[in-house]
């Protein structure tokens, strides 16, 4: 970013100011995160970069959707979809249906994030190249997976997420395999399968950790314990919901921004957290 800036290459400048706000995101440094995020997204519409303007809508809406405001993603993917449509950019447009079809599932409207989603896996199939042939085809098929799954549609939640995790595990993306090795223990639980439950809840929260994600890891801590107690394994159920507390406290103090913060402790999952510690 910085040689960018130093031979007046824009283009790169907002590349490398894209990368640098994920890496941050990834770290858990989410008030950085953003800060960077907001940098880029104003030097790509003064220098009128749609593609980059779409890709940092997208990078936005996953703040708002991860710290709990429910509304501001989909206004964030219908002006990315848009856009993408308009100036004929499939990458864009691709991302911004995806992320419409986890939203309306967010609002519990399940038969039209399906047509969403089920309508740009066939996109992906036919369209997608390179490095988001497999990223868009990870992401779309553990999305599936959480769908059926909050639908207690356990069978078919099972087929996606078996689908998804082999995808991932090809391509070392371990976010996913993470997601994907978590969800999975989830829909065997409900499948009354208990013991693979505790292995899949394990290797996901371990993979977690040595990302050092808090956003991905206080999910799986609390779920973990969940099963912990489950199975009467009460001192670490207690250790693992304190895990979960530290992190979601470190993430809220991290991210800094007040409405972000205050959205995030109102999410049920937190406030179930703060509760059983």
């Amino acid at each position: 970013m910085e040689v960018s800036r130093e031979i007046y290459d824009g283009f790169n400048e907002l590349f490398n100011l894209t990368l640098l706000s994920q890496a941050y995101e990834s770290a858990g440094k989410y008030g950085q995160a953003r800060s960077v995020l907001i940098e880029a997204l104003s030097k790509a519409k003064d220098r009128e970069n749609k593609f980059f303007i779409g890709r940092l809508l997208n990078t936005l809406r996953w703040f708002h959707n991860e710290f709990g405001n429910v509304s501001r993603p989909l206004e964030l993917d219908q002006e990315s979809m848009e856009l993408g449509r308009t100036y004929r950019i499939s990458n864009v447009e691709i991302s911004a249906l995806i992320n419409l079809g986890l939203n309306y599932s967010a609002q519990n409207q399940h038969e039209r994030e399906l047509l969403y989603v089920e309508s740009t896996l066939e996109r992906i199939k036919h369209e997608a190249f390179g490095a988001h042939s497999w990223r868009w085809m990870v992401r779309t098929l553990i999305g599936l997976a959480e769908l059926h799954y909050r639908a207690g549609m356990y069978e078919e939640a099972l087929r996606f997420v078996e689908e998804g995790i082999p995808e991932a595990q090809a391509t070392t993306s371990q976010k996913y395999m993470t997601k994907g090795w978590g969800l999975r223990g989830k829909i065997l639980e409900q499948l009354e399968n208990t013991e693979v439950t505790g292995i899949e809840l394990e290797r996901a929260f371990t993979l977690a950790g040595q990302l050092s994600s808090p956003m991905l890891s206080y999910p799986l801590a609390y779920d973990l314990g969940k099963w912990c107690e489950k199975v009467r394994k009460e001192r670490e159920a207690m250790d693992l919901y304190s895990k979960a507390k530290a992190l979601v406290e470190n993430i809220a103090t991290t991210v800094k921004d007040q409405n972000l913060q205050s959205k995030f402790l109102q999410l049920k999952q937190v406030q179930e957290i703060k509760i059983r510690t």
